[in-house]
């Protein structure tokens, strides 16, 4: 055995002796990252996001880094709304592991630098940085990604 322990994404704390979740998706977070040419900037491991209530069952979301991520409450700078046109409304704040249980398919996102944005659907996830789309680089994994996702759809 390793003898390290990984946080399970549930309701309450939990460890188990593993490491592939986390290794995963760091990687995956890794590979984003670059397939958009922009410095890692992961966020602290106990920290949370706030969240719409209209994102909770929303097909297409827009996820948003703001600078001014407060580390010290916990706070990791990361929105997610709905992408709807509209008031989102009162927000509550969700752990990032929780996160990662509700919708994974966001977690390879969250190493974006603040100023980014990703608008994910269930086609093709648009990455935006300082108002600009960050096309993936050709071959990249989320060029790859995306080019799946358009057979998918």
């Amino acid at each position: 055995t390793l003898g390290l322990e990984e946080q399970v994404p549930a309701p309450i704390e939990q460890w188990v002796e593993a490491v592939d979740r986390s290794l995963r998706e760091v990687l995956l977070q890794k590979f984003i990252v670059e397939s958009v040419g922009l410095p890692l900037t992961f966020p602290a491991p106990r920290s949370s996001l706030l969240v719409a209530r209209c994102a909770q069952d929303a097909q297409a979301v827009v996820l948003t880094r703001v600078d001014g991520g407060d580390p010290k409450a916990g706070l990791s700078g990361w929105m997610l709304s709905c992408a709807e046109e509209h008031e989102h409304g009162d927000r509550f704040v969700l752990p990032l592991l929780a996160l990662s249980a509700l919708r994974p398919a966001l977690v390879p996102f969250l190493a974006l630098p603040p100023k980014s944005v990703v608008l994910a659907t269930e086609g093709p996830a648009h990455v935006f940085f300082d108002g600009q789309e960050r096309q993936p680089l050709p071959g990249s994994f989320l060029a790859k990604r995306n080019e799946r996702a358009l057979h998918r759809s």
